[in-house]
């Protein structure tokens, strides 16, 4: 078992949700990056996973050497982190209250 929020390295036994995210880097002019955070839901229940885009959730934009180069604020991290963890939950709380 891992220790709270720390990423644990091992085999992967290929168990996924139904519903999650996507996230892309779009490179945008004057070497800028907009990061893309979609829904996803699960299409079939084969492995690996096959994910289709639901529906757009939100954007941000930052200078892409400073994204793919790890140079971003700490604040940025926590925003990203936290607009993640916040979205999957209200993913899970929606599809809960529909199977109740």
């Amino acid at each position: 078992m891992a220790a709270k929020g720390r990423a644990t390295r091992g085999r992967d036994d290929g168990k996924r949700g139904t519903f999650g995210l996507a996230i892309s880097i779009a490179k945008r002019p004057k070497n800028r990056a907009h990061l893309v955070f979609d829904d996803v839901r699960r299409v079939g229940t084969t492995n690996p996973a096959q994910w289709a885009t639901d529906t757009f959730f939100t954007s941000v934009e930052f200078n892409l050497e400073d994204l793919v180069d790890d140079r971003l604020e700490t604040e940025d991290y926590v925003t990203i982190g936290i607009a993640v963890v916040a979205r999957l939950g209200a993913q899970h709380k929606a599809r809960s209250r529909r199977t109740d």
